[in-house]
């Protein structure tokens, strides 16, 4: 995908839009303008190496995982942050309740 909002390289895996939908892939994000794609109402521009799996409706009721390594996150201002690797894990107990996991460097 080459946007300019938007370049992804080295793309692999699944996504399924049914009912629940299903996003289960690997990809180089090159550049993601997060305000351009209605992600952030602040100018940020992100990229990393993301790693999908997840099933249900994004942000608010999808269960599994997302991994972001070796990521970069640029605010208006041009400061930059370094990311590692930030992996975010939600999922569901046996009463439904949600409970999310955050790991990272920052």
């Amino acid at each position: 995908m080459n946007d300019p909002n938007l370049v992804v390289t080295n793309w692999n895996g699944t996504v399924g839009l049914n009912k629940e939908m299903a996003l289960d892939f690997d990809a180089k994000v090159n550049k993601a303008n997060l305000k351009a794609l209605g992600f952030s109402k602040s100018e940020y521009t992100v990229g990393g190496n993301l790693s999908l799996h997840t099933k249900g409706s994004i942000p608010n009721d999808f269960t599994g995982e997302i991994i972001i390594e070796k990521g970069i996150i640029k605010n208006e201002f041009q400061k930059q942050i370094d990311v590692k690797k930030l992996k975010l894990v939600s999922k569901r107990d046996n009463e439904g309740n949600k409970h999310l996991q955050i790991n990272s460097n920052l």
